[in-house]
């Protein structure tokens, strides 16, 4: 089944915008499979999307593609040219950061589509508000929204604090080891990320 979310990620994505935006209307476009994905379905997905005449494409994934190779180079404008596509066509695209710790302004490695002039990227805060410590930073990140965390001691500690986490839908066909630990009922889990932080502001 094409349409089966077999890895989770896009279940947890649209359990936010439900909750925050419940009457709107949701188009989902697949671009990853239990383990992985490409960037030839993260282009397709968009033009895609602006093909249906959405009216936000929200993309809470992203890769870095190195600027000195060229293969890498042609990605990123093509990336460029779809997201081009899409503000043509009056479409806002919001993007996340990424969650490596890092300044996505600077350097040969570029962020897409997240950190791409016209993508709304968006980096996220813990519960206290404070810029969480995986969050991306840099002058290309346009906001920061509430995405929670393992929690303040959990570096020296271990311990996950699961009340600084993001309570959010998950896929009934598989199982959430924090899901269940909290006593969740199927198609709940706990998550964090600036990946769910972007459809909060594209909500």
């Amino acid at each position: 089944d094409i349409e089966l979310d077999e890895y989770g990620h896009g279940t947890q994505v649209a359990g936010v915008i439900d909750t925050i935006a419940p009457r709107v209307n949701l188009n989902s476009y697949k671009v990853m499979d239990g383990t992985d994905g490409n960037s030839i379905n993260m282009l397709k997905a968009i033009v895609d999307a602006t093909n249906d005449q959405v009216n936000i494409i929200n993309v809470s994934l992203g890769s870095y593609k190195n600027m000195e190779i060229d293969d890498e180079r042609f990605t990123v404008e093509a990336f460029r040219k779809v997201v081009n596509y899409a503000r043509k066509n009056n479409i806002l695209i919001v993007a996340s950061a990424g969650n490596e710790s890092r300044d996505i302004s600077t350097g040969n490695e570029k962020h897409i589509p997240g950190g791409l002039e016209s993508v709304i990227t968006v980096g996220a805060t813990k519960k206290s508000g404070d810029i969480a410590d995986y969050s991306n930073y840099g002058s290309n990140v346009s906001i920061y929204g509430p995405a929670g965390g393992y929690g303040d001691n959990y570096k020296i500690t271990g311990q996950i604090d699961a009340r600084e986490m993001m309570m959010t839908y998950y896929p009934t066909s598989l199982v959430s080891p924090l899901g269940k630990a909290a006593d969740f009922p199927d198609g709940y889990t706990l998550s964090f990320g600036t990946s769910l932080a972007t459809p909060e502001v594209s909500a």
